[in-house]
């Protein structure tokens, strides 16, 4: 039983590390494809929340969806004060949409 416990330890660990080092080298590679080749696009603010840490209340932000190449992108807007169906302004990557950030982010 200590076996199991401590191994998921390790598993959760590993997890934590691991989802750390993916936020940073996404955030550089969309920073990295943004600056070239890019589009300016309309994006519509949907009903899908992304949840913070932190004490009190949750807090959140919606995700934001867009139309490029004929597929649809999201991600997440970083702005609390936004409401389903709003519009933000939305740069992404001509070639590679799926590396796209809200023009004005507040994050």
């Amino acid at each position: 039983m200590k076996k199991v416990k401590n191994g998921l330890i390790v598993i959760l660990v590993l997890f934590i590390i691991g989802y750390g080092f993916f936020r940073i080298i996404y955030h550089s590679l969309t920073d990295y494809f943004i600056k070239s080749n890019t589009t300016l696009i309309k994006a519509v603010i949907i009903d899908d929340k992304n949840y913070y840490g932190g004490k009190g209340l949750p807090s959140y932000s919606f995700s934001y969806s867009f139309s490029a190449k004929g597929k649809i992108y999201t991600n997440d807007s970083h702005d609390q004060d936004l409401s389903v169906g709003d519009s933000i302004e939305v740069i992404y990557n001509n070639e590679h949409p799926v590396f796209n950030k809200p023009l004005h982010q507040k994050d």
